[in-house]
């Protein structure tokens, strides 16, 4: 398992009927990229189109030299390019038509935001409603979702605006491009620590990505929205616990 180290991964959620939809129907809602609070999140920018140099780039690097090329891949690259070497009128719309589908279903893909950290003052107070809320922690083992690095990966954090870059995916054909596009966030973002699982459909509900280990009572949350939560983890069988505030530090105390 990649990360071995990350054994649990955390959702700050406010106190409100969503919150306990979750353990009510042990699901989770997937949202569409666009409705992040950040606008630079997921806003893919596309560097150039596809051009006929990557295409002979691609082939080569899979089949080696045009000499070496199987039949049947030669006689498709000689039905895409004109006798000039470039991509007749055909061959550019579908190669236009069949990237603007790739950017649309990432657009309207399905993620789920986690966290490593469960102790963070400002996930609390963004994310949780100034600590009125609850973190709900999930298990990550290798033999579960979050476990799996092809459905669950850390964000990356970067001051350089990322692009798409269209030859590449030729190269790498199983999407790991555009993906790798909806895990980038500006480094401001860094101390989240986050994670980001994806579904097929945004903006509906998901399946738990894995089991429910722990649920964390926020400074400030309320005793009535406590006390539902609360009779939802007992049926459940899910620990509770309090965060506390660390004497003279700006710390918060999570029981492990």
């Amino acid at each position: 398992m990649d990360f071995p180290d990350v054994k649990q991964l955390y959702m700050y959620r406010p106190p409100n009927e969503f919150t306990t939809k979750i353990l009510e129907t042990m699901k989770l809602w997937a949202s569409k990229p666009g409705a992040f609070n950040d606008p630079f999140d997921c806003d893919l920018d596309v560097a150039g189109r596809i051009t006929e140099a990557d295409v002979l780039h691609a082939a080569t690097t899979e089949h080696g030299h045009r000499s070496q090329w199987p039949a049947d891949i030669r006689r498709f690259i000689d039905s895409i390019l004109d006798e000039n070497g470039q991509f007749t009128q055909a061959e550019r719309d579908r190669l236009d038509r069949e990237i603007e589908l790739l950017i649309d279903d990432n657009r309207n893909s399905g993620v789920i935001c986690l966290s490593e950290v469960n102790d963070s003052i400002l996930m609390w107070s963004h994310y949780a409603c100034n600590h009125t809320g609850i973190c709900i922690e999930f298990e990550r083992t290798p033999n579960n979702a979050l476990g799996d690095i092809e459905i669950a990966s850390p964000v990356n954090y970067s001051s350089v605006y990322p692009h798409i870059d269209l030859g590449k995916m030729l190269v790498h054909r199983d999407g790991q491009t555009l993906d790798l596009m909806l895990r980038y966030k500006a480094d401001c973002w860094s101390y989240e620590k986050e994670w980001r699982v994806f579904r097929d459909l945004g903006n509906a509900p998901s399946p738990l990505v894995s089991r429910i280990t722990k649920v964390i009572f926020g400074l400030r949350t309320p005793t009535p929205y406590r006390q539902v939560i609360q009779s939802w983890c007992d049926a459940r069988g899910i620990r509770t616990v309090q965060a506390a505030k660390v004497n003279w530090t700006f710390k918060l105390d999570i029981p492990v």
